[in-house]
């Protein structure tokens, strides 16, 4: 008999699991290796980012950029204070990019003054 064992797409799916505030622009964003997938075969990891702008219906692309392969987390920076952005995450190995995470959201702090106040 023949077996032949497959990794469902479900399980090729990293899962973000916090998104923390560092500033009002940046933030880091932490996920977990996707269960079906051996940390020996994923070579980076792929982060895209949309933002909603006010006035805009829609999130809009804005990145991606790719995490080495032991990282399980990145810091987005250069993004605009007291805005709402989605990100998802996807693993690349030498067969491909598999299946992106679930689109996660978030909003960034309102800044505050650039200095202080003068009387």
């Amino acid at each position: 008999s023949l077996n032949i064992t497959t990794t469902s797409l479900d399980d090729a799916r990293p899962e973000i699991r916090s998104t923390v505030s560092i500033s009002s622009d940046a933030m880091q964003i932490k996920w977990l290796q996707p269960a079906g997938l051996n940390a020996s075969v994923i070579t980076s990891y792929k982060i895209s980012l949309w933002r909603l702008s006010p006035g805009d219906q829609e999130f809009r692309a804005i990145s991606s950029n790719e995490s080495g392969t032991g990282d399980l987390s990145v810091v987005l920076g250069g993004l605009t204070p007291f805005t709402t952005y989605a990100v998802a995450i996807a693993a690349k190995t030498t067969g491909g990019l598999g299946p992106s995470s679930a689109n996660t959201t978030f909003r960034t702090d309102q800044g505050g003054p650039a200095s202080p106040p003068v009387n």
